[in-house]
């Protein structure tokens, strides 16, 4: 009786410190988000200046353990092209108005991988725009970094239009954008202080 009480808490024990071990961490300054396209006047590129992220994950040293959950939001308003009409022209597609963040949610990490300078996860999660969720594959490159903030970074290309966003058109038509267009992005998250 004694032995399975002590296997008892033995297991208890393991499973709190499993539990306490995955940590909160949240985007820092040095995140950075830019959309990149195209039109039939020259190609164009948005920075995203309003970005938030929290993720749980497990790391350990210099490494990547796991990543149990992770949120991004971008805030559609907050984009900049450099030029004023494009950037509410862009709003506008967008239906910022009603739906004013551009969201990421992981669902599920299918693996986590070393490779070199760090590691490569396949991920599943959904993505929506414009309040269309559409499920999307992205494999992403992570670094634990010394002062224990992780980066990630990737990119992924979507068709505007399957998110029934009508691609942004500017001087009375003339100037189209493309329907495709690239997200890419270095997100980098630090440890939330307990």
């Amino acid at each position: 009786m004694k032995r399975l009480s002590s296997i008892t808490l033995l297991l208890i024990s393991f499973l709190m410190s499993a539990t306490f071990a995955q940590t909160t961490f949240k985007a820092n300054e040095n995140t950075e988000v830019k959309v990149t396209g195209t039109s039939t006047l020259h190609d164009w590129h948005a920075n995203v200046k309003e970005t938030k992220a929290e993720g749980v994950m497990i790391v350990t040293g210099n490494g990547l353990t796991a990543l149990t959950s992770l949120k991004v939001s971008m805030k559609v308003e907050s984009m900049d092209t450099g030029e004023k009409m494009m950037d509410k022209n862009l709003y506008k597609a967008l239906k910022s108005e009603a739906n004013p963040y551009i969201t990421y949610k992981l669902k599920e990490v299918k693996s986590i991988t070393p490779s070199s300078g760090g590691y490569s996860l396949n991920t599943l999660g959904t993505l929506t725009i414009a309040g269309i969720t559409k499920t999307v594959n992205l494999t992403v490159k992570a670094k634990v970094n010394t002062d224990g903030s992780v980066t990630f970074t990737g990119s992924h290309k979507l068709d505007m239009v399957e998110y029934q966003v009508e691609p942004p058109v500017a001087v009375f038509g003339t100037i189209k954008t493309g329907k495709d267009v690239t997200i890419e992005f270095k997100l980098t998250l630090s440890q939330i202080a307990s």
